[in-house]
This record gives C-alpha cells, sequence and structure tokens, in this order.
C-alpha cells in the first residue's frame, strides 16, 4: 500500500516534471519568435520609411509606435522568461525530490562551470569540475563528460536587452538628420557659401 503511494507520488511528480518541460520550450520559442517578428517588422517599417521619406511628423509617429512595440515586446520577454525560470526552478525541486540529478542540474553546473571563462571545452583535471560535481550531485565522470562539451554561457538575455534601445537609437538619428540635415545645409549655405561668393 505504501508503495503504491510511493509510486502514485512519483507519477504525478513526473508528469509535473514533463509538464514543465514542455513548457519551458514553448515559452522558450514564443520569446524567439516573437523577436524575430519584432525585429523584421522594425526592420521593414524604417526600411519602408526610409525608401518613401514622408514628413518628419509622420517619421516621428512611427518611429514612436515602433520603439513603443519594441519596448512592450521586451516586457512581454521579460515576463514570459519569469515564468519559465519558476518552472525550471520546480523542476529542479521535482528532481530533488526524486533524489535525481536532472536536466536543470546539468545546466546549473555547466553555467557555474563556465562563468566568467570562454564556451570551449576545459580540462578534466581542473579542479572546479569535481567542486561543482559534489554541488550538483554529478558523478564525476559525467561531470568530466559534460565539461568536454562546448557550453555556451548565459547571455541571450543581456543581449536581446539592447533591441528595444537600439530601435529607439536609430529612429532618434533618423529623425535628426531629418530635421538637423535640412537645418544645418541653410546655415551652411548663409554663413558660408553666400559670404565666399560675396568675396
Amino acid at each position: 500500500m505504501v508503495q503504491r503511494g510511493l509510486d502514485r507520488g512519483t507519477s504525478v511528480l513526473m508528469n509535473e516534471y514533463s509538464a514543465c518541460q514542455s513548457s519551458v520550450e514553448s515559452l522558450d520559442a514564443s520569446v524567439w519568435q516573437s523577436g524575430a517578428i519584432i525585429g523584421l517588422a522594425s526592420i521593414g517599417t524604417f526600411a519602408l520609411i526610409a525608401a518613401n521619406n514622408p514628413r518628419v511628423l509622420a517619421v516621428i509617429i512611427v518611429g514612436i509606435f515602433s520603439t513603443l512595440g519594441s519596448f512592450a515586446w521586451w516586457r512581454l520577454a521579460n515576463r514570459w522568461w519569469s515564468v519559465r525560470d519558476a518552472k525550471i526552478e520546480r523542476m529542479r525541486h521535482i528532481e530533488e525530490d526524486l533524489d535525481v540529478s536532472g536536466q536543470s542540474h546539468y545546466i546549473d553546473f555547466m553555467d557555474d562551470l563556465h562563468l566568467g571563462r570562454s564556451s570551449r571545452p576545459l580540462p578534466p583535471e581542473d579542479p572546479l569540475i569535481r567542486t561543482l560535481s559534489r554541488r550538483y550531485n554529478i558523478q564525476i565522470g559525467r561531470a568530466r563528460e559534460l565539461a568536454n562539451l562546448e557550453y555556451e554561457r548565459k547571455g541571450p538575455k543581456d543581449v536581446l536587452r539592447l533591441f528595444p534601445w537600439t530601435t529607439l537609437i536609430v529612429w532618434v538619428a533618423y529623425v535628426a538628420l531629418r530635421t538637423i540635415g535640412p537645418l544645418w545645409e541653410f546655415v551652411r549655405f548663409k554663413f558660408f557659401v553666400l559670404p565666399i561668393w560675396g568675396w
């Protein structure tokens, strides 16, 4: 009876683990797919505006909406990442409840192993491998096999954080060129070209 209860509890945890894993993959896909759509829309909008050369007011309005869209996407992506991180934490807890070292432990091990280092494989005698293998309850042989993999450190979020700001800077620079350019041409003509002709 106790064994049956344990089996049922294990089954429930495994099903929850599987659901968390699927959800994490879905959230990751949502971030990247929506980011690609927003990025292409921003580039396309800018190219369309630059090709048609509309009035500056129209450029400002379109630029504002494009930039606001980028920042709204960034907030949404952060929400998705927060939910994703919570689900990964739940997976880690399930692994601890089942007394297994699953994928979340492996990812934590690799993140810590490559913290402040390159993504290149590490030599098997690196002392950090043994230290972290104990912390994450991973057999030393398996830990060395993991350390022999190329592993890209955490960072896409830091790169994507630049996207809304890049959008803002591009639109501000374009509006500045559209407004300051003609003004500069007028000043140059009035104070430099005409006086030279007067000589």
